[in-house]
Order: structure tokens, then sequence, then C-alpha cells
């Protein structure tokens, strides 16, 4: 028998983490892990000089994100319209950027 609890659920699998880097004044968060995709799609910064007008950017792990792009992900996530499950932000870890010898 087939649930039909089943077929009314959302497919909500892209999981994204998202690291906070104080540090970096101009684009302060980092993606770090895309669970389920290989890219997501934000809007552009702006500063791109396309000449055909594309507005979207593509994304990938280790890539950073303003804080309008940031934003634009969450609202897409709380909007409950895209299969984004879950955007999560963890603080920057200080380990990364200390120099060793």
């Amino acid at each position: 028998m087939m649930s039909l609890l089943g077929l009314l659920k959302t497919k909500k699998d892209a999981k994204i983490t998202i690291e906070y880097c104080p540090r970096n004044i101009t684009l302060p968060y980092k993606v770090k892990k895309l669970i389920n995709r290989a890219s997501i799609i934000v809007p552009s910064d702006g500063a791109s000089d396309d000449p055909f007008g594309f507005e979207d950017k593509k994304v990938r792990v280790g890539e950073c994100l303003n804080e309008k792009q940031l934003e634009h992900l969450v609202k897409l996530a709380q909007s409950h319209k895209s299969d984004l499950g879950t955007v999560e932000i963890v603080e920057g870890s200080s380990q990364a950027e200390l120099l060793t010898d």
C-alpha cells in the first residue's frame, strides 16, 4: 500500500553550510559544504560586466558570498518554494588562518 503522506511531502534535499569569516570584510561568507548539489545559484553581486546581462551567478564549495546573496538563500529556504532544506551558518575557524612552518 502506498503512503499518501509520502506523496504530499515536498522534496527538500539541498543543504548548505556557510562559514562566517569575520576578518574578510568584502565577502564575509564562504560556502563550506553543499549536500546533494554541485552548486547553488545566487544573484550576482553587481560587479559583473556581463555583456549579455545575466543576473545569476553559480557558486560552488569554497567560493565566497556577500550579505545580500546570503539573505537571498535564507529567504529562499524560508519561503518553502524551493528545494533548499537547510542553510546553516557556522563561525569561521581561526586554525585555518594560522601560518605554520
